[in-house]
């Protein structure tokens, strides 16, 4: 039985962009008296930390969703056992609000809100509106957006839609509002996060794009980049022929701590990433993932172009010879860094900041309502 102001739970989908928003929400909701369950699959089990240490967890049974009909009807059958599975949960200790941050494992959590005639809130990541969020749109009382202007919304729901922006945990935002480091002028630090899909493309270019300047300029570049387990060896033989520093890792927990730390970042589109580097108001060269569902990485881009001087890279041409002479011209120029820095639009720069305490308390106007 719930021993706070009642139960609300979080339904999250099987990646860290899914996971890490609904931690920031559950965070302030701890913090204001509320009991929370998560809903998520396994795939996640490894990044749970902060308010979700000590958080009741409702794994959903899938497989991993691939193509194929066979597969389809195994996850179908699967979501269909997990939500009968939680339905009896919700029976035994019924939520006051379900909250969904997308993605096809919080399905049952979601169908479960519909049956029970639970109060059913959406928190849409991307620029473009997932397929769990566009099927469950007409139950829910709300869309919570993160951008503005969200492809893939019907215009008979556009009602339901809130802007709120993508809440940011809060050891992010300590970070965005702590004194930013010094930065060493001798040294140009780059960041590259590869993301958990095709970061084959930054191992490819980026090692032999520095390899292919000057030593000089060379000399001057330290580089920390994030890839893939099976690309680490690659990638690290072909920095040994040059002459930066580096580091290579499949995976750095301390991503908020190394934006604050580098010049230039080179990043995927995730929702997560735009949000951060909005907030952090960071210096970088985007190139979205051309295979993301719906092309949602090249609406996220878009937007952040749209509203900053970053370098917007489609994957077709983002090529060594290009990111050789992006990079030099940084390296003769670093006031071209600053340029960025301080393009931002400031109409946006605070939203992800404020995003958490926004969304907590439209979820407390929403459970006085009801």
């Amino acid at each position: 039985m719930s021993k706070g102001k009642g139960l609300i739970v979080l339904a999250a989908g099987g990646t860290g962009g899914h996971l890490f928003p609904a931690e920031a929400i559950a965070e302030k909701l701890k913090q204001n008296g509320y009991d929370i369950q998560l809903v998520c699959d396994k795939r996640v089990l490894s990044l749970l930390e902060g308010a979700f240490l000590k958080t009741k967890t409702f794994i959903i049974t899938s497989i991993a969703p691939r193509s194929g009909i066979i597969n389809k009807l195994i996850n179908i059958l699967l979501l269909f056992f997990s939500t009968v599975k939680i339905s009896i949960t919700f029976l035994l200790n019924r939520p006051k609000l379900i909250m969904s941050f997308g993605g096809y494992p919080t399905l049952p959590a979601a169908l479960s809100a519909v049956i029970f005639r639970i109060p059913l809130i959406l928190h849409e990541q991307n620029s473009s509106l997932g397929q769990i969020n566009k099927l469950f749109l007409p139950f829910a009382k709300n869309l919570l957006i993160s951008f503005p202007n969200t492809k893939q919304i019907s215009s008979k729901y556009i009602k339901k839609v809130v802007l709120a922006g993508l809440p940011l945990r809060s050891k992010i935002i300590t970070l965005i509002n702590s004194k930013k480091p010094e930065k060493n002028k001798k040294l140009f630090k780059i960041l590259v996060i590869g993301g958990s899909q095709g970061a084959r493309i930054f191992s490819d270019v980026i090692p032999q794009a520095i390899l292919n300047l000057d030593q000089s300029l060379q000399k001057k570049i330290q580089i920390t980049q994030q890839t893939r387990n099976n690309l680490i060896d690659g990638t690290i033989n072909t920095y040994k022929k040059t002459l930066c520093g580096y580091q290579v890792a499949s995976f750095f927990k301390n991503i908020a701590e190394l934006y604050q730390q580098h010049d230039l970042l080179i990043i995927r589109a995730g929702a997560s990433s735009i949000a951060e580097l909005m907030s952090f108001q960071k210096a970088a060269i985007v190139v979205p993932f051309a295979k993301a569902k719906d092309n949602h990485q090249y609406h996220n881009a878009k937007f952040l172009s749209d509203n900053s001087k970053i370098i917007f890279k489609e994957e077709n041409g983002f090529s060594i010879d290009w990111l050789s002479n992006c990079l030099k011209d940084f390296l003769n120029d670093q006031q071209k860094i600053k340029n960025i820095e301080t393009s931002y639009n400031a109409k946006y720069t605070s939203i992800h900041i404020n995003a958490a305490d926004m969304i907590t308390n439209f979820i407390t106007s929403t459970l006085i309502q009801n």
